[in-house]
C-alpha cells in the first residue's frame, strides 16, 4: 500500500467522513479527523433513502421501511409501491456511532500543508446567495389514538398554508400511535420556529384529529437547493463538499455512501487519488442538469410547485420514482417525467439553465 493510503487526513466529522472509517474499519490505514463533532452524533436526525445494493448496511440498522409511500393535495392522493426499493429512515446517531470506533479521536487544528498522506474536506459546502433553502422542523409524536398508518410513508403532503413558500408535511409512521411529523419549506427566507410548530400542530388536528399528544423529540434542518462551492478548492472534496446533495430534493444519505465506498474500494487497492476527478461524482451530469432546470422553476413559479410535485408523481412507478431519486433512472423513466411537465414552461427553464451554465 502506497504511503499516500496508509495516512488518511478527513476534514469533518460527519456523515461522509465518519462512513469512509467505517468501510476502511479493517484496513491498514492510520485515519485522523479533523473539526467539529458532528451535532447528529449525539441528537438524532433521520436520513431517508430508498434501498440499493450500496445501502445494506445502513438499510440493516434503519429505524424503519416502508414499501408504500404518498402524495398528497388537496384533489387527489398518489401511492406508489416498490418491493424491490422500499423507503427506509435511518437514525443518525445509530448510524453516525457504527461507524465510530472508540479510538477515534477528533482534532481541532487542521493538518498542515506538509502532512503525509491523504486529505480530503467533507466540510459543508458553501451555497450560492439566493439560493433556495430546504428548511424545517419535525417532532417525534406520540398519539393516544391509533391515527397513523405504519403502512405508508407521506412523502408529501400539500394540504397546508402555502402563503410563505412552498411547503409539505413530511409524516413517516412508526407505529399506528408513533410518528415524524415534519413541515417543510422551500423558500430563500427561514422562518421563526412558531411558523414550522403551528403547521404542525394544524395538520395533526385537521388531518389526523388529534389535539392532545406527546411530543418525544424536536429536529430542524436547512438544505441548500443548489449547486455548492466546495469549502476549500485547495483540498480533494467528499460528501457534500464533494457534489453528494442533489439539489432538487436534499437527499444526500445515499450518494455519499455510494461515493466513499467507491473510494474506500480505490483506497485499499493502494490506487493513488491526486486529482478531484479521480472522486467519483455519484449524481450523474444529466440529474444534475435537470435539478437546474426544475430548481429554476420553482424559484421563478412556487405557486406551481405542489402540481409540480403531483405530476411527477403521478407519472412514475414506485420502482421508477425510486430509481430516479437514487441516481439509477433508465431512459424510459426520463422521458416519462419530462412528458409529464408542462412543456412550455419547462423549454424555457431548460434555455435559462444552459445559459447560465455557459
Amino acid at each position: 500500500m502506497s504511503k499516500q493510503q496508509a495516512y488518511l487526513h478527513l476534514l469533518g466529522a460527519g456523515c461522509a467522513s465518519l462512513s469512509l472509517c467505517h468501510y476502511l474499519r479493517h484496513k491498514q490505514i492510520d485515519t485522523a479527523l479533523y473539526g467539529q463533532r458532528s451535532p447528529a452524533m449525539d441528537k438524532a436526525h433521520f436520513w431517508g433513502f430508498w434501498a440499493f445494493d450500496w445501502l445494506d448496511d445502513a438499510a440493516m440498522l434503519a429505524t424503519q421501511r416502508w414499501k408504500e409511500w404518498q402524495f398528497i393535495d388537496h384533489h387527489q392522493t398518489i401511492t406508489h409501491y416498490s418491493d424491490h426499493h422500499p423507503y427506509h429512515a435511518l437514525d443518525s446517531s445509530i448510524w453516525l456511532s457504527h461507524c465510530t470506533s472508540t479510538s477515534d479521536k477528533i482534532y481541532e487544528q487542521l493538518p498542515s500543508a506538509d502532512t503525509e498522506g491523504l486529505v480530503l474536506d467533507s466540510r459543508p459546502p458553501v451555497p450560492p446567495e439566493g439560493a433556495l433553502i430546504q428548511h424545517f422542523t419535525g417532532q417525534i409524536i406520540e398519539t393516544p389514538d391509533a391515527c397513523f398508518n405504519p403502512e405508508q410513508a407521506i412523502l408529501m403532503d400539500f394540504r397546508c398554508d402555502q402563503s410563505r413558500g412552498i411547503h409539505f408535511i413530511y409524516l413517516l409512521p412508526f407505529s399506528a400511535h408513533r410518528a415524524l411529523v415534519e413541515s417543510t419549506f422551500f423558500s430563500r427566507e427561514i422562518h421563526s420556529q412558531t411558523i414550522y410548530l403551528d403547521a404542525i400542530a394544524g395538520y395533526m388536528r385537521e388531518q389526523m384529529h388529534q389535539t392532545e399528544y406527546q411530543v418525544l423529540h424536536t429536529e430542524t434542518g436547512q438544505i441548500p437547493m443548489a449547486e455548492c462551492a466546495p469549502h476549500d478548492a485547495n483540498f480533494l472534496r467528499i460528501g457534500a463538499n464533494g457534489g453528494c446533495l442533489r439539489a432538487s430534493s436534499g437527499y444526500a444519505f445515499s450518494y455519499i455512501q455510494k461515493q466513499v465506498r467507491h473510494l474506500a474500494m480505490m483506497i485499499s487497492a493502494g490506487e493513488k487519488i491526486t486529482h478531484q476527478h479521480q472522486i467519483k461524482n455519484p449524481i450523474r451530469t444529466w440529474d444534475r442538469w435537470m435539478d437546474r432546470v426544475f430548481l429554476h422553476v420553482l424559484r421563478h413559479h412556487p405557486d406551481k410547485a405542489p402540481q409540480l410535485f403531483m405530476r411527477l408523481a403521478q407519472a412514475l412507478t414506485g420502482d421508477e420514482f425510486a430509481s430516479f431519486m437514487s441516481g439509477q433512472a433508465e431512459l424510459k423513466t426520463y422521458a416519462k417525467l419530462i412528458l409529464s411537465m408542462p412543456k412550455l414552461l419547462f423549454i424555457r427553464a431548460a434555455l435559462n439553465a444552459s445559459w447560465g451554465a455557459r
